[in-house]
């Protein structure tokens, strides 16, 4: 895996958990809307269960509209309770993306650094490399001095010295 890999795929991993986010806010409207709705729908049941008048009629109608009204209660009631989940949902959403806004922008700063590090030692390491691949060649070129020396019969410590030299050169 190379820089370029790492800086892509990091990148990506920005743009993803950007999408999250925004597709996290999308919800918080749609619940918040929903919230909105729900409460007046129970609002709306509650009060309509206030204008039954059940006084004036005797028997089975006035059972029948004493069950209606109940029923109404109940199902405004049941919606209130409805609605107090989804406010706690929406708490906690917000809460949640409060506290992933501040740990993302802190991983987000690591990670670009992190990535700088990274391109920082790959680019050492890549002259590093030349340096020693440099050394091997220049070694490689004092031993054939020293072998074409000794060949031809000349003066081979002068060679010699220059060879030892580039092999110190290279193993450091």
């Amino acid at each position: 895996m190379g820089f370029d890999d790492l800086w892509d795929g990091f990148e990506k991993i920005k743009v993803r958990t950007e999408d999250g986010i925004n597709f996290t806010q999308g919800i918080l409207k749609y619940l918040q809307k929903r919230l909105e709705i729900e409460m007046k729908y129970s609002r709306t049941l509650l009060a309509l269960q206030e204008t039954f008048k059940t006084e004036l009629e005797i028997g089975t109608l006035q059972s029948c509209w004493n069950g209606l009204r109940d029923e109404t209660q109940t199902l405004g009631e049941s919606r209130q309770a409805f609605c107090k989940d989804i406010e706690e949902m929406i708490n906690t959403i917000i809460s949640n993306l409060k506290d992933d806004k501040r740990n993302r922008f802190l991983l987000v700063e690591k990670g670009n650094k992190l990535v700088t590090d990274l391109a920082k030692t790959e680019d050492i390491m890549k002259r590093s490399r030349a340096k020693y691949v440099d050394s091997r060649k220049r070694q490689d070129r004092s031993n054939e001095a020293v072998q074409k020396a000794k060949a031809s019969g000349s003066s081979v410590t002068k060679f010699q010295k220059s060879s030892e030299k580039d092999e110190k050169k290279k193993s450091r």
